[in-house]
């Protein structure tokens, strides 16, 4: 668990919800309000003492933070 109570399972994700699900569904909701809260990801680290692959996991966090917020752009370009 996060002590920012990020969904780390939502954010490691993203990329194939927003290739798989409807953009409605994935920009708005339950999941814009996940990765919004990733985007206060502090960098803490307490999730790479606790991560059994030893994954960089407040990078990746970050970058996919980044590549949500551009497809979401796009999308709104889209359906604007």
């Amino acid at each position: 668990p996060c002590p920012q109570q990020i969904s780390l399972s939502m954010v490691m994700n993203i990329t194939a919800f927003v290739k798989r699900m409807p953009g409605q569904r994935v920009f708005t909701g339950g999941i814009a309000s996940s990765m919004e809260r990733a985007a206060t990801c502090n960098q803490c680290g307490d999730c790479l003492e606790r991560c059994p692959y030893d994954l960089p996991i407040p990078d990746m966090i970050s970058e996919l933070v980044e590549w949500y917020t551009e497809a979401k752009q796009e999308f709104d370009g889209q359906a604007g």
